[in-house]
């Protein structure tokens, strides 16, 4: 947040399977401003998911993570886990945000149940007045705009007050509007302008998953700030077919 408020732009590096300690020393050396946790999409083993976070927190890094929708049971343990920015996946009007902002804050802001000594605490005591203040000042909700639905509706979700960042999930986005794929149809590219727009008349920061430095460019010219980048598959997959292509060219 300091970072994209003094605009700067700030880059997360996606765990998709592979939790483990060695990809958050990876991504911490490389620079990465933060770790997105796709949890949404994957079969993530609890243990190793609150093994893999503290991990995080004792290299500096922090985390990012989709909720399993508007489950408040599940959310609980993400946040006592000591994740502290939620991204709401699917969201399409001002009730998901509301709903989402309610569990994630405490009283008076909302109605987040308190629980001490865990991962959310540093596994110690803390002064419960202090602790529940600098929460409401840390936690962080994402608005993940993916669908026509939730960019039509992106005026009333952000003017709720309560969304820190519109994110833009491009390849649902890009189905949504009829384009599977095309990042550059016009009818996709007016549809992340028009959340862009909302999110600068809003005071929101926007940011979006980019798959290259080239289309990041494009929409940091339109305010973006803040991207998820490629998970480890990807970059396991990019690195693997760069060395056999080498090593293969050897013999041509």
């Amino acid at each position: 947040m300091k970072k994209m408020s003094a605009g700067k732009v700030v880059v997360g590096m996606t765990a998709a399977e592979l939790l483990r300690p060695p990809l958050v020393k990876i991504y911490a050396n490389a620079g990465a401003d933060f770790i997105y946790i796709e949890n949404e999409h994957s079969l993530l083993n609890p243990a190793t998911y609150a093994d893999f976070l503290l991990c995080a927190h004792d290299n500096g890094m922090p985390v990012v993570a989709k909720t399993p929708y508007l489950d408040r049971g599940a959310i609980v343990k993400l946040l006592d886990s000591g994740t502290g920015c939620l991204q709401l996946p699917m969201t399409e009007s001002p009730e998901h945000v509301l709903t989402l902002h309610n569990w994630l804050k405490y009283p008076p802001l909302g109605e987040r149940a308190i629980c001490c000594g865990y991962a959310s605490t540093g596994y110690k005591p803390v002064d419960l007045a202090t602790y529940v203040k600098q929460q409401n000042e840390d936690t962080m909700l994402i608005a993940h705009i993916e669908t026509k639905k939730g960019v039509d509706a992106i005026d009333d979700i952000l003017g709720t007050g309560v969304v820190d960042l519109a994110f833009i999930g491009q390849d649902d986005l890009s189905i949504s509007v009829g384009a599977p794929g095309d990042h550059h149809d016009p009818k996709h590219v007016a549809a992340i302008k028009r959340v862009a727009e909302a999110a600068r008349k809003h005071n929101v920061f926007f940011g979006l998953f980019a798959p290259g430095t080239e289309s990041a460019k494009r929409w940091i010219e339109e305010g973006a700030l803040f991207f998820e980048a490629a998970d480890e598959l990807m970059l396991i997959d990019q690195g693997a077919r760069t060395v056999v292509e080498q090593f293969k060219a050897l013999g041509k």
